[in-house]
């Protein structure tokens, strides 16, 4: 049976539901006059049930995705026109369905050149897409289209290893070389703007500010730290930290390395104040713990500090964000150690706590020691690197 244009049209186009899942009869009609009586002949074609969507290049993503469905016996009679729908509406490059040939399983695979995904699926008997690793259902249609967003980088990321903030080791080199540079310029008194714009003019990977951090850097109170002589990345990323900014590298997309200053995030990955040191803080810094007899009174924290600083031998930083926020004041903070013999750090230790602040031992990213001060917190954690 043919039907004409009065009657109901079947799914996805079809003038006949298929008789098989294997078969969809087509009807052509010619209609011709032989004297005063019409005739009306109609022919069957009878092939496999194959869709192909070629989809306008606009709706191409960078990477093409190629589907072929491979359909499994028992598939319900609409399934296959409603999935073709489905993925039609993906913006994929092309999507075929046929029959299953055997025991095929889903798989995906990216072409050399990294410009191409073929995906083989699978079409259940209960009606439900298998694709590596995942099953879909005909409500899943967001979470299909996010699977078909992230499979090409997922594909091209298969067997590379990453590391901290997802840098290959030698995309973390390329970072190292601009940050563990010496900072050549005087910090005290100016404010992070213009540090990031020398920054710019010394880097090798692109330096940029994302939208919302703009205005806070614009904004930036004046440096009160003097960073000349740490290494670029720690100075940077504690001078942004003063104005509630942060220093992440990032390569996303793929294959696009460049340095990020953005708003402070608690649960974000940031380039540290600072590392560990590889070693013990003993072996890196020995003159803070020989024994000395010392006796402070009549003093503030910053004063103290500022008169044992020939003694320390390494910079001592304050983490003004953070005293900032606490309202802490060094300088309004007297402190007192009684004369005893000591070791300078412990010396230190007690005075710090006085202000209810803890000093820690860093390196910079040079390996160059310095002396960071803070008050430990969910916002202020110790160096774990």
């Amino acid at each position: 049976m043919c039907l004409d244009s009065s009657s109901p049209v079947a799914p996805f186009g079809m003038t006949e539901f298929p008789r098989t899942i294997e078969e969809q009869v087509v009807c052509s009609r010619a209609s011709y006059t032989l004297g005063t009586m019409q005739i009306t002949t109609t022919t069957h074609r009878i092939f496999p049930l194959v869709f192909a969507l070629l989809l306008a290049p606009i709706a191409r993503a960078e990477v093409a995705i190629d589907v072929e469905v491979a359909m499994l016996p028992g598939v319900p009679i609409t399934a296959p026109q409603e999935w073709a729908r489905r993925l039609g509406e993906l913006g994929l490059a092309r999507v075929q369905i046929r029959s299953a040939h055997g025991k095929e399983k889903p798989e995906a695979k990216l072409n050399e050149t990294g410009t191409r995904v073929s995906v083989l699926a699978v079409l259940t008997p209960r009606d439900e897409l298998l694709v590596p690793q995942h099953r879909f259902r005909a409500g899943d249609v967001a979470k299909l289209r996010a699977y078909f967003e992230n499979l090409p980088e997922q594909l091209a990321e298969a067997g590379i290893e990453r590391g901290a903030f997802r840098l290959t080791e030698e995309e973390f080199g390329l970072v190292f070389a601009d940050l563990a540079k010496p900072l050549g310029i005087s910090t005290k008194g100016q404010n992070a703007a213009r540090l990031v714009s020398h920054c710019e003019r010394e880097f090798r990977l692109p330096l940029k500010t994302t939208a919302n951090a703009e205005p806070l850097l614009a904004t930036a109170p004046p440096i009160e730290l003097e960073l000349e002589g740490l290494s670029t990345g720690t100075a940077l990323a504690i001078a942004l930290r003063t104005a509630g900014l942060t220093l992440r590298p990032m390569n996303k997309p793929t294959g696009s390395l460049y340095l990020e200053i953005a708003p402070y995030e608690r649960s974000a990955e940031v380039w540290p104040m600072g590392w560990k040191p590889e070693g013990s803080p003993r072996l890196l810094t020995p003159h803070l713990y020989e024994a000395v007899s010392i006796e402070i009174e009549g003093y503030s924290l910053a004063t103290a500090l500022e008169a044992l600083r020939p003694r320390l031998q390494v910079p001592v930083i304050f983490d003004q964000w953070i005293l900032d926020r606490l309202e802490i004041t060094p300088d309004e903070i007297e402190v007192k150690v009684p004369r005893k013999k000591t070791t300078l750090k412990s010396a230190i230790d007690r005075m710090l706590s006085q202000g209810r602040l803890a000093g820690e031992i860093r390196a910079d990213d040079a390996g160059t020691p310095f002396l960071w001060i803070t008050q430990y917190g969910p916002d202020s954690r110790p160096a774990n690197q």
